[in-house]
């Protein structure tokens, strides 16, 4: 979605790195197929899996879960995630052992 692509490029995202348009041009992919891809720590593989979500959310019309290993990268990452959809009407939510959110 538009508001997102916006919200990257405030962040300083304005272009991918070729192995991940590639990864995102993969025939299927766009369509729900799955994706395998590998890069080193720090590489850029995330950014490939929220495009992936946001793209399938934004035109489905359901709802994604983004697992993470640990409760202080769920606490980021929410954040990141609401700061990104601010502009749309996709809502974030966090659940993590020990939470009460809701």
């Amino acid at each position: 979605p538009e508001p997102i692509l916006q919200a990257y490029q405030r962040r300083g995202i304005n272009q991918l790195y070729d192995w991940q348009a590639r990864c995102l041009a993969t025939p299927g992919v766009a369509e729900g197929r799955n994706l395998v891809y590998c890069a080193p720590t720090s590489g850029g593989k995330t950014i490939v899996s929220e495009i992936l979500m946001f793209r399938r959310v934004s035109e489905l019309k359901k709802r994604a879960i983004f697992v993470l290993p640990y409760v202080s990268i769920v606490v980021e990452k929410a954040r990141h995630f609401t700061e990104l959809c601010a502009k749309t009407k996709l809502v974030v939510k966090r659940f993590y052992g020990g939470s009460n959110d809701t």
